[in-house]
């Protein structure tokens, strides 16, 4: 699995910093949607296509998703600070 994650990071991690250094929103914007997409595809075949499942599914990643965003906006905010004591 951490094969799988290096290669979405190879993938997304220079589109993104690309999209947030030019401030294109609209870039960054289609990196999320497409990974959105795939992930309700990928939920939908896990579950069979069965609603139920893809309903405790798409809660488990909607935890974990909220989870990751407020460590790694903790890790930026964390950074900004220290540059800005820097100097």
């Amino acid at each position: 699995m951490a094969e799988f994650f290096d290669q979405l990071v190879t993938l997304c991690g220079p589109e993104m910093n690309a999209a947030m250094k030019d401030g294109d929103l609209d870039r960054a914007g289609a990196v999320i949607e497409g990974l959105a997409t795939m992930l309700g595809r990928s939920i939908a075949r896990a579950a069979g296509g069965d609603t139920r499942e893809i309903d405790k599914m798409l809660t488990a990643c909607e935890q974990h998703v909220a989870a990751e965003a407020a460590g790694i906006a903790g890790v930026m905010n964390l950074a900004k600070a220290l540059r800005a004591h820097r100097g």
